[in-house]
């Protein structure tokens, strides 16, 4: 295992620390519950999961083509339902 590679999980790791947090952080701040604060959260799984995509180097701007949607969009949603799903339970 390279630097690299102990950096992205230790990155990773932080993120997912850090996303429970900010999610209560930002639901007492605007106030929101119920149906605005799962949308918050999914919100804030999307972003983490196009930032662990990005920092692990499995997305790139490069795929960001019509002919590369399909696997870009695929690759979003399956890790912002994986954080989605550890935020859900945490809350």
């Amino acid at each position: 295992m390279n630097f690299s590679e102990v950096f992205n999980i230790l990155v990773m790791g932080a993120l997912g620390l850090l996303g429970s947090p900010l999610i209560g952080w930002l639901k007492s701040k605007l106030g929101w519950e119920d149906r605005w604060a799962v949308l918050l959260a999914g919100v804030v799984s999307v972003v983490l999961a196009f930032a662990e995509l990005f920092i692990a180097g499995s997305l790139t701007l490069e795929m960001f083509t019509l002919a590369n949607f399909g696997v870009a969009f695929s690759a979003v949603y399956a890790a912002a339902q994986l954080w989605f799903s550890l935020f859900k339970e945490r809350d």
